[in-house]
């Protein structure tokens, strides 16, 4: 069987900057109609004080990395393709815009998408747009593939499409099925299991233990780099018991 760390380097990072641009494609056609209206309505853009700028970093053929939006002093950015920090900075400041832009090393699904870590700016919960007071020059962060076993800044869901354990079935499986389907995909498992008692309300840290319970429910799970899961467990019975985890919607 392949195991997950032969294919990580580089077509696991490969798939994941490609699975993220893909799936805003049709966003970003949006975006360019936007720009279409401006250009043919730019009196009423004008007085609107709304302007779209597709940036380009000036090499022929080559797309633009962001796109720009403006309304007055307020600025928000998109990612329109993979990257290096310095040609987004190269970008950004032909339009006029100051910002440092840095790179994380991030789980797959979030690979091309802004960092909720930004400071001095505010990001959407689903990363892909960051807005900014333009008279202030914040500090940003785009997510970017991981190296070999080096631990992410930011991990989604490993349920999430593009992540470790989408459509492995793994959430419905007890501590030792678990523990055996993850070694399967060639990935170390570490545990956390919640220690609940009515001395803290129902809630309580999620520890690490060397093994749960058998009669335990997972709740959540997350990569901490290319190679290691760490898996969340609580108890399935009881008055504290735990949400479990819930399958993904588009696995068949």
């Amino acid at each position: 069987m392949t195991s997950h760390q032969e294919l990580s380097v580089p077509v696991l990072q490969r798939l994941g900057e490609e699975l993220v641009f893909a799936a805003r494609r049709s966003k970003r056609r949006s975006l360019a109609l936007r720009s279409l209206a401006v250009t043919t309505g730019c009196t009423a853009a004008l007085l609107a004080g709304v302007i779209l700028l597709p940036v380009s970093d000036g090499d022929v053929g080559a797309p633009p990395a962001v796109a720009l939006e403006r309304n007055g002093a307020r600025v928000t950015i998109e990612l329109t393709a993979p990257a290096e920090t310095e040609v987004i900075i190269q970008e950004l400041e032909r339009a006029g815009v100051k910002a440092d832009v840095r790179s994380l090393p991030v789980s797959p699904s979030l690979v091309g998408l802004w960092n909720a870590q930004a400071q001095g700016a505010e990001v959407t919960p689903d990363g892909s747009e960051v807005a900014f007071d333009a008279t202030v020059a914040p500090v940003l962060y785009v997510g970017r593939a991981a190296g070999p076993g080096e631990v992410y800044a930011a991990s989604a869901s490993a349920f999430d499409p593009g992540e470790a354990l989408h459509c492995t079935g793994v959430e419905s499986l007890p501590p030792s099925g678990i523990k055996a389907r993850v070694g399967e995909l060639g990935y170390e498992l570490q545990w956390r299991y919640e220690e609940i008692s009515p001395g803290n309300g129902g809630s309580g840290l999620a520890g690490q233990v060397e093994e749960p319970p058998e009669r335990s429910i997972l709740i959540h799970a997350t990569a901490w780099s290319d190679r290691v899961i760490i898996a969340f467990l609580a108890p399935a019975t009881g008055p504290f018991r735990q949400t479990p985890a819930i399958p993904p919607q588009d696995c068949e």
